[in-house]
């Protein structure tokens, strides 16, 4: 007889069973590091931080690894160089001059493309993150690290800015991961149909992930409402569209902590944005509340109040309380890559939460359609596996629900767990 086990519990969960969170005074410096200006007290913690630490170069590394190399060198020239070794002042400078250039780089692809490939078809858009966020902030484009470009584009104009893309001399990637690259017009077929994200990779190597979604799986944000409050920026003087700063924040709450905040620069993200004096929490909370998202940009606030508070960490860790939990992801991230990352995706609830907390109990249900509806659609593995031409993709669909109804039963009978339904009793200590 076949038997079936039921899924693990969601990764924080097992994050918080199996592990102490890296709390030394090097994964301290560097969080407390992640930001783009430090307040006196900050600078005093600094000093009193870096006298502790031990290895610079382990420290150099790990800032350059998690992204945010520019930041650290930035502040610990200002507020702590006669207490770092020459040597390794020099090892971080070259870290950070490396990633600044990395960055520049990068600023100038989603230059190029936005020339190419929206300006020309007039897509309506919005830039996410990176090099749209650092001057949507009044940052150097070169100071917030980024290794890819990421647009939103409305549904209407996805399928003319890939074709541009294409026509521009774009590689096209069915799956940018496992490097399988679309190779015939039935490939962008199948990537213009049933992609809500679709990776081109420009002639030096640099990623553009086009998204049609905000989100990836149940989450369901209102792309319309995204794009129609989008705000003008400028990158190098040329205008382009991002989102507008509630719904930016909304976003990188949601994405930074589905990936279990694992780069250091989306901490810095979050600092950027809760410090900017124009951070408006009502519009945030609309947003946040209409997309079901209201436990987690709660606790991002909290999260983002404890990374510069580096005293608070022991008590706040003991606690359990939902900022704190984020702050345990993000350490137990430290010394991992995308291989711990991917293995801690298995089991997250709706695959868009790292933790059953953040699905207040009356979105379950929205949630769980949302879900089973996305499910329906034909996936680029199931394509790689099997390249059905157009008017055979309904087979996809047929395959897919026949699989989520053989699911649907065996969690019935209970072979398999359910998604995990929210409790009172089940939300852990602290603020929602």
């Amino acid at each position: 007889m076949t038997t079936y086990s039921v899924a693990p519990a969601s990764p924080l969960s097992r994050i918080l069973e199996a592990a102490t969170p890296r709390q030394d005074s090097c994964a301290r410096l560097l969080l407390l590091l992640a930001r783009t200006s430090l307040t006196e007290d900050q600078k005093a913690d600094v000093r009193r931080l870096a006298e502790s630490v031990s290895n610079w170069k382990e420290l150099a590394h790990l800032a350059a690894r998690k992204f945010v190399a520019t930041y650290v060198y930035k502040h610990l020239t200002a507020a702590a160089a006669d207490l770092i070794p020459q040597d390794d002042l020099e090892l971080l400078r070259r870290l950070a001059y490396a990633s600044t250039m990395s960055s520049l780089q990068v600023a100038a692809a989603q230059l190029a493309f936005h020339k190419s490939c929206i300006a020309s078809t007039g897509a309506s858009h919005a830039y996410l993150k990176g090099a749209a966020l650092a001057v949507q902030y009044g940052q150097d484009p070169g100071a917030r690290p980024s290794r890819d470009v990421d647009v939103l584009v409305a549904n209407r104009d996805f399928r003319s800015v890939l074709d541009r893309a294409i026509a521009a001399g774009y590689s096209v990637f069915i799956d940018f991961s496992r490097s399988e690259r679309a190779c015939s017009r039935q490939d962008i077929n199948f990537l213009a149909r049933h992609s809500d994200v679709v990776t081109i990779v420009d002639q030096g190597g640099i990623p553009i992930e086009i998204h049609r979604q905000l989100d990836k799986q149940s989450v369901n944000f209102d792309l319309d409402a995204a794009l129609s409050t989008s705000t003008t920026v400028q990158l190098f003087g040329v205008p382009m569209r991002t989102l507008c700063k509630p719904w930016h924040f909304t976003y990188v709450c949601y994405h930074h902590s589905r990936h279990f905040w694992s780069k250091l620069h989306w901490v810095a993200d979050l600092d950027t944005m809760v410090s900017d004096p124009s951070f408006d929490d009502a519009a945030v909370g609309r947003i946040a509340d209409e997309a079901g998202l209201t436990l987690t940009t709660n606790a991002a606030l909290e999260f983002s109040a404890l990374v510069s508070r580096p005293d608070l960490w022991d008590h706040a860790l003991a606690s359990k309380n939902r900022g704190a939990q984020f702050l345990a992801a993000c350490l137990f991230n430290l010394d991992g890559d995308l291989e711990l990352e991917q293995s801690l995706r298995k089991g997250m609830p709706f695959a868009d939460f790292i933790s059953d907390w953040q699905i207040a109990a009356d979105r379950y249900d929205r949630f769980a359609w949302n879900s089973w509806w996305r499910r329906l659609r034909p996936t680029t593995t199931q394509y790689l596996r099997l390249r059905l031409p157009q008017p055979l993709h309904w087979l996809y669909f047929l395959r897919n629900g026949a699989s989520l109804a053989r699911r649907s039963l065996l969690q019935a009978t209970g072979f398999v767990a359910r998604e995990p339904r929210p409790t009172q009793q089940s939300q852990p200590g602290g603020s929602s």
